[in-house]
């Protein structure tokens, strides 16, 4: 990506996206799994339906390994959390977190 860091950062989210648009139109991201990974860690969408939606995309047993470690790396950026590879560490926290 042209503009990383701390300089992404500080853009608005409205030029966020329209930056997230050219990306899709001129086709960096030929694979939409990876685009939507990215788009989420990028945007900070932390909401429950993301969050649990990449937690199933763990069990996803035909991925090949770098994809669910962008899926590991997009979890680990909007929770905090730090369980690596591990599903099950990352099945028990959500379930934990969503007990009423």
């Amino acid at each position: 990506m042209i503009v990383r860091g701390l300089v992404y950062r500080r853009l608005s989210v409205a030029v966020r996206i329209v930056l997230l648009v050219l990306v899709f139109a001129v086709g960096i991201f030929s694979q939409p799994t990876l685009a939507a990974l990215w788009a989420v860690r990028e945007l900070s969408q932390k909401d429950d339906g993301t969050l649990a939606a990449l937690i199933s995309r763990l069990d996803f047993k035909h991925d090949p390994k770098w994809v669910t470690g962008d899926v590991v790396v997009a979890l680990t950026d909007l929770t905090g959390k730090r369980f690596g590879y591990g599903r099950d560490a990352w099945r028990q926290w959500w379930r934990a977190r969503n007990r009423p």
